[in-house]
């Protein structure tokens, strides 16, 4: 009987501690904020190296680091504006295959849009605004002019959706 007890009482321990692991997990893992940015690359299943490229580039430019230009054999080591974004979560860039069944819906959603960098405004992940950077190959042949042509693209997206100082300041303060 004490027997059962004790290992009654040793499950009910690991699983209290066990929960409390996979909580403090939990925190650690960024919010993903309900009004945000993403910049989608939209692409078939099979691509040619331009089309490798201007996804490389689009995440380099997007999210920071290298960048490969398989279609010029060159690359980019790019400095993103919107690493504490990133970091937040509030931007992101996503590659689709538009050739997978479940990602149909979102290629319509996006106007049809296809092999070009789309910085969508999402809320309550629904898109509520998006632009394709349909110039994006005219900057093929300039990995920093791509670079800067997608960050330019994002960047009045992202202000927009970026949380102002002073409205938390004044959310903290109690002001409105």
């Amino acid at each position: 009987m004490i027997r059962m007890s004790m290992l009654s009482f040793l499950v009910l321990v690991a699983s209290v501690v066990g929960s409390v692991s996979a909580e403090e997990g939990k925190a650690d893992e960024p919010v993903t904020p309900s009004h945000r940015v993403v910049v989608y690359y939209l692409h078939n299943t099979w691509r040619c190296p331009g089309c490798n490229s201007v996804a490389a580039l689009s995440r380099a430019a997007v999210l920071g680091g290298k960048g490969e230009n398989s279609k010029m054999g060159t690359s980019i080591e790019a400095t993103t504006p919107f690493a504490e974004e990133v970091k937040s979560g509030l931007v992101s860039f996503e590659a689709v295959n538009i050739d997978k069944k479940e990602n149909k819906k979102l290629l319509k959603k996006l106007g049809n849009n296809l092999k070009v960098p789309i910085v969508a405004e999402i809320e309550d992940d629904k898109i509520v605004s998006f632009a394709p950077l349909t110039k994006a190959w005219k900057h093929l042949g300039n990995n920093k002019a791509f670079v800067k042509y997608v960050q330019d693209g994002a960047t009045p997206v992202v202000a927009k959706v970026k949380p102002k100082e002073d409205e938390g300041k004044k959310k903290e303060d109690g002001k409105d």
